[in-house]
């Protein structure tokens, strides 16, 4: 897993954020439903939030929900299953002498199956029990987190218990390489169908906070950060290939993005510890700075 480092999104309609490497699913949306959800990977399974562009259409926002909401009602579906045997009753002399012979008997004997004379009989009962769970998920009904009781972070993250067991997807809605596509038409048709699907479609990747609406409240993503190297703050990062960078300050304060998606800037430090480090501490002050904690 890439320190810091969500998966390159420029080249695939579906990715985990996490992964190393791209999904290459340039396909219709009922292939990708059933990479997705099947195939070797299973993404579904594992990754609890993942991407996807809108090229093949809206449908590919439905197909990939379904899955999702198949594989959340497998987690919480639970099936028990008992198996016991008990002896037969007893039964009297008379009746253990008689020569009536059950269907099962003369099954037996029409296909030559012998049958041990002091074979003792029993009882198999089965029961099968299916059961199902309902999660409970954000906003908590009763928050139980209190910052002023001295709990180190530890504390306080185990007080918010196990994260239920949910899925969701980030809309591929603008790039950060230099005359890229995804631009006008497209990206506004990303917010009306994240619109549509609120409760699948947590936000977007792009360069800007796409939030319009009153309602809007989508979690923006953002490739194409990295700081100058120490020094060199004035220097304008950008590569040969048309990939322009920007810096976490820029992002979150002035494009109101929400989280920084960092790769070389951190995999070609001598330090990778230090630079994310100093990453996460230019990003978190620019939040603050744009939340009215700090002044700027």
């Amino acid at each position: 897993m890439k320190p810091l480092c969500l998966s390159p999104l420029q080249n695939s309609p579906l990715t985990h954020i996490q992964t190393p490497s791209d999904w290459d699913l340039r396909v219709s949306t009922g292939t990708v439903q059933k990479q997705y959800a099947g195939g070797p990977q299973r993404i579904v399974r594992w990754a609890e939030i993942t991407n996807a562009h809108i090229l093949p259409g809206p449908g590919i926002v439905t197909a990939l929900k379904e899955a999702a909401a198949g594989a959340i009602a497998a987690y919480n579906t639970a099936v028990h299953t008992e198996i016991s045997a008990s002896p037969t009753p007893s039964v009297d002399s008379d009746e253990a002498d008689s020569p009536v012979l059950s269907d099962t008997s003369a099954d037996m004997d029409r296909l030559n199956v012998a049958r041990a004379a002091d074979r003792k009989q029993s009882v198999v009962s089965i029961s099968t029990t299916i059961s199902t769970r309902t999660e409970n998920i954000s906003p908590h009904p009763t928050p139980d987190i209190e910052h002023e009781d001295g709990a180190d972070t530890a504390a306080l993250l185990d007080r918010l218990g196990v994260a239920p067991f949910q899925r969701s997807l980030l809309l591929l809605a603008e790039m950060s390489s230099e005359g890229h596509l995804l631009t006008g038409a497209y990206t506004a048709q990303c917010v009306a169908i994240a619109r549509q699907h609120r409760d699948f479609v947590i936000g977007f990747i792009a360069q800007r906070s796409l939030n319009a609406d009153d309602a809007d409240n989508f979690i923006t993503m953002t490739p194409g950060v990295q700081l100058p190297p120490p020094g060199k703050e004035a220097k304008k990062m950008g590569d040969a290939l048309g990939q322009q960078y920007n810096t976490p300050r820029k992002i979150v304060l002035e494009q109101g993005c929400d989280v920084i998606i960092v790769g070389r800037g951190i995999l070609y430090a001598v330090d990778r510890k230090a630079e994310a480090e100093r990453y996460r501490r230019e990003a978190w002050q620019a939040y603050e700075e744009r939340v009215g904690l700090l002044r700027s």
